[in-house]
């Protein structure tokens, strides 16, 4: 004949509800705290984020102006070189 067993041992592999259920909210309580470490990692990963845009857009203005300052530059320096050309032809 089968063995009869009380029910709350019967309902867990090893028999013992009390050190299982212990266990259990042992691993909630990483899993927890392990969930709130990525949590927070996942923040400043979005802050991180925010920031590298801003540095972007501040770059690519920059950038920008730059290449603004240089084309305005080589117009100036091609007129230039122009006015000398028509002087030394004439």
């Amino acid at each position: 004949m089968m063995e009869q067993r009380p029910i709350q041992e019967s309902n867990t592999p090893s028999g013992d509800s009390i050190t299982n259920h212990q266990q259990v909210i042992g691993y909630m309580g990483v899993l927890i705290n392990q969930n709130n470490a990525l949590r927070q990692q996942n923040s400043n990963l979005f802050e991180e984020l925010d920031r590298l845009r801003l540095e972007i857009v501040q770059q690519q203005t920059n950038y920008d102006k730059l290449l603004q300052k240089t084309l305005c530059n080589l117009a100036t320096t091609n007129d230039k070189l122009k006015n000398q050309l028509n002087d030394c032809q004439q």
